[in-house]
């Protein structure tokens, strides 16, 4: 009896397409009379990414396993989504202003994207290409490098769903699901491989009622080596099963997390949270799963839901170096995301979730995120109450939220995008927004601590605009600004160490955790590092360097 599958998504869009009908008339009246959305008190806001063509069968941010946000080069924020059958994508600097969307793959019907960006400034997206009616369809590799205009997309597996995609190091990494088997591949950014029925098989199951949905893709590292691991719920409901083979299998449904061996290319268990049941009358439920990590620290955050019976559970978990911990966050089933913080130290978090009263777990009328921090222990340590996304019409539902922890910090003032959800609309069109928050304070700046692992760099990069980028991302936020100056302090084995970067032209117009800008694309800029373990690549010619003392025994990751 169990009541989720990729083949039962008609059923779900039915009983969604029922939901919206019986709410039709107030909905479109309440759209009429006050519009679309509420509007935070002074500093928080909800903005407009697109306008979508409407509901098509999928949700525009369908299958939150994939994430549809990604942070870029230059602290840049990049987003795809489902629209009319067509994966689109837009980006943006502020959180509050968005380019035109424009299409991945021009002409491919296609759904259930996922995207990431590799530390050059590469994009890349994977999607589900001429999808049935179960969500099955090819799979396909798309790329935009950075400062480019147009995306190169190829189909890369036979036959799957729900694909999620990574990217370090100038390698990509996507995980998809058969429903009967979980798979992995990799490949270089640049040379996606031949079209494969099968990658690197994870789990794989031979009995028609136990599968594996929503497979998660993170990079941490543990030591000094990237560490790949797959997250995804696997259930089991084998009770009217006829074969004694399969009908012996446990009724079950949960998480399991598997960690890659990078010198055998082999699958291991490393953590699983199953809920088992004897016939359970109600049957069994997966319905969502998310996995994050940040590579240089080796922190992982899981978010899933499921439900066993009338039992539901949406839970968090956190793992280090194959040590895991879990809690639950509440017993009602929920569409979870969850995502780390870039260059964090503290296992920073934030975790976003729809709000359900009662009907459909992935939309409802207001949608939540939090943020925490949690990198040892038993339990997280929430650093702030819980904001809800609303609206103001009875006719309109957020849905599928993507947790995002972005932020920038220019002229004393903080800004940041929390969270990316889908509006639902009965009579207007459905819209795709960002949640922001503005006019904070900028944070106090601390000393970042050197990774023994890295050979950092400082990487000069212009998009082709009036203005020059340096990029620092590996340095962390700077510790002290001035017109002339940027400087970074850092700490190594003999102490306090520092960076800066001097120029003698132009005016400083942003500086934040992934470099700076000046307004002058003709500066030089001088570069002094003293006693840092560091390399530099990708020098410019109007870069100069001075005084760096590179430690050779670093190694580059």
């Amino acid at each position: 009896m169990f009541s989720f599958r990729p083949r039962s998504t008609a059923l779900a869009v039915a009983a969604r397409l029922t939901r919206f009908a019986a709410v039709a008339v107030v909905g479109c009246l309440l759209l009429s009379a006050f519009g679309f959305l509420s509007t935070p008190a002074h500093a928080q806001s909800l903005t407009w990414i697109a306008n979508l063509g409407g509901f098509s069968g999928w949700g525009a941010l369908e299958h939150g396993n994939g994430d549809k946000v990604a942070i870029g080069r230059f602290n840049t924020l990049h987003v795809v989504w489902e629209d009319g059958g067509l994966i689109k994508y837009s980006t943006s600097n502020d959180g509050l202003g968005w380019s035109a969307p424009e299409l991945v793959a021009p002409g491919i019907p296609a759904a259930m994207p996922a995207i990431a960006s590799d530390s050059n400034g590469t994009l890349v997206v994977a999607f589900v290409a001429n999808p049935d009616a179960n969500g099955m369809g090819t799979i396909r590799y798309a790329r935009k490098a950075w400062g480019a205009t147009s995306w190169s997309n190829g189909e890369i597996v036979t036959v799957g769903t729900q694909p999620d995609i990574d990217a370090r190091a100038g390698r990509v990494h996507v995980v998809w699901t058969t429903i009967d088997r979980v798979q992995y591949t990799t490949f270089p950014t640049t040379a996606p491989p031949a079209p494969m029925t099968f990658g690197e098989e994870i789990e794989v199951s031979a009995c028609p009622n136990t599968g594996f949905t929503r497979p998660s893709v993170a990079l941490p590292r543990e030591s000094c080596d990237l560490a790949p691991k797959v997250a995804y719920l696997r259930y089991s409901d084998e009770t009217a099963n006829p074969d004694p083979a399969c009908a012996a299998i446990i009724t079950e449904v949960g998480p399991r997390v598997c960690a890659r061996d990078g010198d055998t290319g082999t699958w291991g268990l490393e953590y699983t949270d199953l809920v088992t049941a004897t016939a359970p009358a109600l049957g069994i439920d997966a319905i969502s799963l998310s996995m994050n990590a940040h590579y240089s620290t080796g922190n992982v955050f899981l978010a899933w839901s499921d439900r066993s019976d009338a039992d539901a559970r949406t839970r968090l978990a956190h793992g280090r170096n194959g040590t895991w911990d879990a809690i639950t966050f509440d017993n009602e089933e929920r569409h979870a995301h969850v995502t780390a913080k870039r260059s964090s130290t503290d296992g920073d978090f934030r975790f976003a979730w729809v709000a359900k009263d009662g009907f459909f777990p992935f939309v409802d009328w207001d949608a939540s995120f939090r943020t925490g921090e949690w990198h040892s222990g038993a339990t997280p340590t929430w650093t702030d109450t819980p904001t809800v996304i609303t609206t103001t019409s009875g006719g309109a539902t957020i849905g599928r939220p993507q947790a995002t922890y972005w932020a920038k910090c220019s002229g004393g003032s903080y800004d940041t995008v929390e969270a990316v959800a889908e509006v639902e609309g009965v009579c207007a069109t459905t819209r795709l927004m960002n949640h922001i928050t503005e006019d904070q304070s900028c944070p106090p700046i601390t000393a970042i601590g050197l990774d023994p692992c890295n050979k950092h760099y400082f990487a000069y990069a212009s998009p082709g605009l009036a203005e020059m980028r340096v990029d620092t991302e590996e340095l962390g936020p700077p510790s002290r600004v001035s017109q002339r100056s940027v400087e970074f302090l850092l700490r190594s084995e003999e102490g306090l160490a520092s960076v800066v970067f001097e120029w003698d032209r132009g005016r400083l117009v942003e500086a934040g955790p992934t470099g700076f800008v000046l307004d002058d694309p003709e500066a030089t800029v001088r570069l002094v590092a003293d006693g840092v373990r560091a390399t530099l690549e990708q020098l410019p010619p109007n870069l100069i360097y001075d005084q760096m003392k590179p430690r050779q025994e670093c190694r580059d990751r």
